[in-house]
């Protein structure tokens, strides 16, 4: 089972969730599965843009599982989501 972002340890798993709404604030899914990119303290990108293994929870709501490496530097790291929402 992967920790949740508050919870990340170094050589385990950690789940990362992005929610995405409409201009009204309602929950919307993205037209395609969204991609997700990770950046460690220094802003180094460590994991490209991927939407391999992002699934979707409920509507508009996406996780994907990282498994944060055994010598990951400290720090606040970076996850980037990205998506086209076509309304």
């Amino acid at each position: 089972m992967a920790n949740p972002r508050a919870l990340a340890v170094q050589g385990q798993e950690v789940t990362l969730q992005v929610q995405f709404y409409n201009a009204s604030g309602e929950a919307v899914d993205a037209d395609s599965t969204p991609t997700v990119s990770v950046r460690n303290t220094d802003g180094e990108e460590i994991l490209a843009p991927t939407s391999r293994g992002v699934l979707s929870v409920d509507t508009g709501l996406y996780e994907y599982t990282y498994r944060v490496p055994d010598d990951a530097e400290e720090g606040s790291w970076m996850d980037d989501w990205e998506a086209t929402i076509d309304e």
